[in-house]
């Protein structure tokens, strides 16, 4: 029973490894699962392996968990299913129909159809074995996307946590639009966050960054900063960065006001974090990041636009995965259809060797 110990402390030190040395990757979500799913494997096969040795109460304990666990299992998707379907049509209500505001939806309709769907094409399909195996390929593709999902979404929040507190020298607000000139609430939450980790850490420095946009009179990071020293932030203490037009050039032009060697974090809302910290990793910049509290039926909708971003930004990474696993499996599939074929055949010709044997042996005989 050694590996039942041994198997679960592998996996928590790759775990611990990857969120201590760089917790900007979805290596941290999948080694997370990875630990918690050889960990509960480990505990069910001990379990069953003492199962004669429990008694009375062991019994109705390994009964009751048993049981939530076949319910949750069972519930979850039902549960998912209303979470997103209620917060979507929450969304409607507070924001109004736009195609950006369809995604949770959207998402709720696809969990709801797939299954009837996916039934349907699998009774259609018949006897064809190309179509299966287009039909298999297919769920093997849908089932990869629902992993790097998983481990995108795991990574995003264990990345608002940190194991050890280190001293914060600037601090990049990220833009995210105006109303003319004027700060929209999610702007506000971020320089809020903002201000909140630049108390924390004394001596440091604001950079509020965000350049000009078509509808707006002014640049974010001006109207940032003047937000900012309404809050009671000194002047001298924020740094304006009014040029960048996206993320990635938030962080890069933000950091060419930072003087080298000195530390600095990035402050946006907990649904655009993780891919922000992505974005400086590929940087090669070292930092952490702070997010700021956003309405949870704005977050959800938000988050999945952030996925699809983050796919855009891997796309070339995650095609080229996506094409090997439909290249393997179809060959697999092939071979294993091929030695099938050879096996009915083998099996068709001792049936008629034996046939003709006996036919030889009678004739020998008479």
């Amino acid at each position: 029973m050694f590996y039942l110990l041994l198997l679960p402390l592998i996996c928590s030190v790759v775990f611990l490894a990857v969120y201590v040395k760089e917790p900007r990757t979805l290596w941290l979500g999948a080694s997370f699962v990875a630990t918690l799913g050889v960990s509960l494997l480990c505990a069910m096969i001990y379990i069953f392996s003492i199962e004669n040795r429990l008694q009375g109460v062991g019994i109705l304990v390994l009964g009751v968990i048993g049981f939530l666990a076949i319910v949750w299992l069972m519930s979850s998707p039902f549960i998912l299913l209303l979470f997103l379907s209620f917060n979507g049509i929450r969304l409607i209500k507070r924001e109004g129909l736009s195609f950006r505001n369809l995604l949770l939806i959207g998402s709720a309709v696809l969990l709801f159809v797939h299954p009837f769907v996916s039934r349907l094409l699998l009774e259609s399909i018949g006897d064809s074995k190309l179509l299966r195996i287009m039909y298999e390929t297919s769920d093997l593709l849908i089932l990869y996307l629902l992993l790097i999902v998983s481990a995108y979404t795991i990574s995003s929040i264990l990345n608002t946590f940190y194991l050890r507190k280190i001293k914060e020298d600037y601090i990049i607000v990220l833009g995210s639009g105006l109303n003319g000139d004027q700060i929209t609430p999610l702007l506000a939450s971020r320089i809020n966050k903002g201000i909140q980790v630049y108390r924390k850490n004394p001596g440091s420095k604001l950079i509020m960054s965000g350049g000009k946009g078509a509808d707006e009179l002014i640049a974010e990071g001006e109207a940032m900063c003047r937000y900012a020293i309404q809050q009671g932030i000194k002047s001298e203490d924020i740094l304006v960065e009014n040029q960048s037009r996206n993320t990635r050039e938030n962080i890069l032009f933000s950091k060419q006001l930072i003087p080298a060697g000195a530390s600095f974090c990035l402050v946006t809302n907990r649904y655009h974090l993780f891919r922000a910290l992505l974005l400086a990793k590929e940087l090669a910049l070292p930092c952490r990041g702070y997010g700021a509290k956003t309405k949870l039926y704005f977050s959800m909708n938000a988050f999945i636009r952030e996925i699809v971003g983050y796919l855009q930004l891997k796309k070339k990474q995650h095609l080229l995965a996506m094409l090997i696993l439909t290249v393997g499996y179809i060959a697999i599939r092939v071979v294993m259809i091929y030695m099938l074929h050879i096996d009915v055949i083998g099996k068709k010709l001792r049936l008629v060797t034996s046939s003709w044997a006996e036919k030889v042996s009678l004739r020998s005989f008479s």
